[in-house]
Order: C-alpha cells, then structure tokens, then sequence
C-alpha cells in the first residue's frame, strides 16, 4: 500500500490492527508514525493509552505485554515501537513465535506500530508474513533521483502553493534526496506565502537562498550555448561557495 493511501486511512480513522513500517527511507517512516500519533488517541486520553517503546530498551514480551492490554476510557490505544529494529526478537526464532502468535489474533483495540528504520526487514519469517497478512507491511523506499522534481512538484502542490517543473528540478539538484531537508525547506516556504502563491526561482533565491543566475541548468545553458564567460562565472561562483555548490 502506498504511503498517501495509509494516512488517508489514518485520517479517516481506519486504523489496522498492526503496523510494519521498514526501509532505508526515514521519513515516510515518520510521517506515518506521527499520523497515527495524532489519530489514533484523543489529545485528553494519551496518559493512559499511548504507549512509546525504543527497540533498544524493550524485548518482544514488554512489547506484547503492552500490546494485550486495553484501552482505559476510550475505543483504541497505540503502542509505537520506534528504532524497532533494535528489537533482538528479528534473531531470535522463539520471540518470533510470540510475535507471529499475536499477529494472528491482534487485539482489535490496539493499534501496534513497528518503526523499522534505514534498512528493510527480513520478510521471509512466519511473523512478518503474519503481520504483513493481518495489517499494514509497508516498504519505505528512497525517492531515485529522476523522480525527486516529480515528488517535490507533489508535495508542494499537497500544500496548496504551485511550482513548475524547471523549478522543482532546480530545489532538487540544490536540496538532493533529503526529503526532511526538502520538506522543511518547503515548511519555510508556507510560512512566508499565501496559500496559492507560485514558488518561482525568485522566491526560492529569497527564502532558501538558491540563485536563479548560479546554479547547474544555468551552467548547462552556458555550457550548450558556448558562453564560455559564463560558464566560468558560474563555476567561478561555486568554487567560492563551496557549502552551496551542487557540484560537489
């Protein structure tokens, strides 16, 4: 299931029983955490009924010792694994029968969420295959670069500005795969406009501060034309901002 279809059920309450969100890429991992944190649990009942765990201070019994017990004053609660991948149970062939168990019956007042973060989880375990069969096994997969443009261009539109294609590709040559980069980036961005303004080159050399004169398409533009003065400007440029050189 794709990222955008999980918070949309998230938002509208359709909370599945268990959660295995895994890859190399931390923030769609994040954002789906935080979605189910602001969802699942009402803001008055989080005391009791949201539990965070850390994959380095639990084992697989505190885990499920949490998982099993029900909600106080209120339909769901929420046990969040974060940094589940330091759980020793993935090694461990009879913790994952306890988990495997569970996931076969989950509690349905219990939203259980592992946050399985920078690296994919071993599929091939009864467990996972359960959790995955009975819940939401999601694979959060890096943006390749010939698709960044493409997702920046999206997000910005999910928040109500416009950007063109030439000037999501220019945040993405300057930005790079960093997603929680390119989203807080954007966040300032937001701030500053109203809501259906156009972010144009002028605005993203105001605000984040990318030159719209130095930057690798006007250097490709100089290099096919043969504007040799130019190019060597803007190279020149780079090499005296080194911090801001999509080059190196």
């Amino acid at each position: 299931m794709a990222h955008r279809q999980i918070l949309r059920d998230i938002r509208a309450g359709k909370f599945a029983p268990l959660y295995v969100l895994h890859g190399e890429e931390a923030y769609f991992i994040e954002e789906i955490s935080k979605a189910l944190m602001e969802s699942v649990v009402e803001e008055s009942f989080k005391d009791f009924n949201e539990i965070i765990l850390y994959g380095r201070d639990a084992d697989i019994t505190d885990v499920l010792s949490a998982a099993r017990r029900f909600p106080m004053m209120a339909d769901k609660q929420l046990v969040l694994v974060k940094e589940a991948q330091d759980l020793k149970c993935w090694k461990r062939k009879d913790e994952l029968e306890k988990l495997a168990t569970y996931a076969e019956a989950p509690v349905p007042s219990t939203v259980l969420v592992f946050a399985y973060m920078n690296k994919k989880i071993d599929g091939r375990s009864k467990a996972v295959k359960t959790l995955s069969r009975n819940g939401v096994l999601f694979l959060s997969e890096k943006v390749r670069e010939y698709k960044l443009a493409q997702w920046i261009e999206s997000y910005v539109h999910e928040q109500k500005l416009k950007i063109d294609g030439r000037t999501s590709q220019l945040l993405a040559e300057y930005l790079g795969n960093d997603l929680r980069k390119i989203v807080n980036e954007i966040s300032k961005l937001k701030i500053s406009l109203p809501e259906g303004s156009s972010v144009t080159s002028d605005v993203i050399e105001k605000h984040i501060g990318i030159s719209k004169d130095y930057n690798v398409f006007e250097l490709q533009k100089a290099l096919s034309t043969k504007d040799s003065e130019k190019a060597f400007r803007i190279v020149n440029h780079f090499e005296a901002n080194p911090k801001n050189n999509p080059l190196t």
